[in-house]
């Protein structure tokens, strides 16, 4: 069973990882760095202090906190447990994967995308506080951490199912400190 799954993963990621050219080359490579995205997450924590006010601070520190709980569950638990080969690395299809010119592989391991996870963490944290009043954002937010998360397929830096699972467990981390955090706050910041 698991042998299959990992051959649908492989032929998934490599029909998602076939559709490339030179304008999405360029684009895929600038859209996959966090740098690139330093606009969205000013608005982000502009939002939160603007809607949020003195309470901002907190839920600024809750979805950092959340971004780091699932990138080290990911980078530091779930990579060297699991050892599975990026798609970059894997010699048995190294040589079918398409990745832009002078766009290194990064680690070895890839389960699971920590990109994802830590986006996902972030994307879900900012559904969680914003649902009733910031559509927009909202909705944004949701393409940009599907596109974000697909840049990794296209590097070839990712299989689906590395993205998948770390946008479960940045779901689950960012709902748990939620929780967390809003116990918190109810005892301590709220009397």
């Amino acid at each position: 069973m698991l042998e299959q799954l990992n051959q649908w993963d492989i032929d998934f990621f490599l029909f998602l990882n076939g559709f490339h050219n030179l304008f999405w080359d360029k684009w895929m490579s600038k859209l996959t760095e966090p740098n690139f995205w330093w606009w969205y997450f000013i608005a982000v924590i502009g939002l939160i202090i603007y809607y949020k006010k003195k309470e901002g601070l907190w839920y600024i520190l809750a979805i950092i906190v959340s971004i780091v709980i699932s990138d080290q569950i990911a980078s530091s638990i779930f990579k060297p447990l699991f050892e599975r080969l990026r798609p970059c690395y894997n010699p048995a299809i190294a040589l079918l994967i398409h990745q832009p010119k002078d766009y290194g592989c990064g680690g070895q391991y890839g389960f699971f995308s920590s990109h994802s996870a830590t986006a996902f963490s972030l994307v879900f944290y900012l559904y969680l506080i914003f649902k009733p009043y910031q559509k927009g954002l909202i909705i944004f937010s949701w393409v940009w951490v599907i596109v974000y998360s697909y840049t990794r397929i296209y590097l070839g830096k990712h299989y689906p199912l590395d993205i998948i699972c770390g946008g479960i467990c940045g779901i689950l981390v960012a709902y748990g400190v939620y929780l967390s955090f809003q116990t918190i706050r109810k005892k301590f910041v709220l009397q």
